[in-house]
């Protein structure tokens, strides 16, 4: 095969992918194989050498959830929402971009509003250091076909800077 030729293949091959790919995107998210999506963490100079020198750690917390449908309102909780999953990551402190896996529960979507799946994600210290958060982070809440379409940014500092 020439090197035209593979690259046509190529190609064609990668064009099927896309297709496949905005076809199940565009199912809706209770179609969709894969919640997952990243997050950007940011942190200003100070504040990761702060956690360095304190040996400090990270938290990335991601809570799935959604708003309870009619078929829902007895598995609900107080706020009316159904609790699909969650991830938990500890790591090291630095700028870096944290891949959340989409792990949900998804049998229970069926009591999902619309089937629409939301997260919750927080940001905090590992309390390796001291027994209270030391961080003051941005928190990323919203459909997660948001954070899929656009890399959500969350930015950490000290607690009182």
């Amino acid at each position: 095969m020439t090197g035209r030729a593979a690259f046509v293949t190529g190609h064609a091959a990668a064009l099927a992918l896309l297709a496949a790919a905005l076809a199940a995107a565009a199912a809706g998210p209770a179609a969709a194989e894969d919640f997952g999506f990243a997050v950007d963490l940011r942190f200003d100079r100070v504040t990761i050498g702060t956690l360095v020198e304190r040996e400090e750690g990270i938290v990335v917390s991601a809570v799935f959830y959604g708003e309870a449908n009619e078929a829902g309102q007895d598995q609900a909780d107080e706020m009316g929402t159904i609790w699909l999953g969650n991830a938990e990551f500890t790591l090291a402190p630095d700028d870096q971009t944290v891949i959340i896996p989409g792990n949900i529960d998804r049998a229970a979507l069926k009591w999902v509003e619309g089937g629409v799946v939301r997260a919750n994600v927080n940001v905090y210290s590992a309390r390796f250091s001291d027994e209270a958060n030391i961080l003051d982070c941005g928190i990323f809440d919203d459909d997660v076909r948001v954070a899929q379409a656009a890399t959500p940014q969350i930015e950490c500092t000290l607690l009182g800077n």
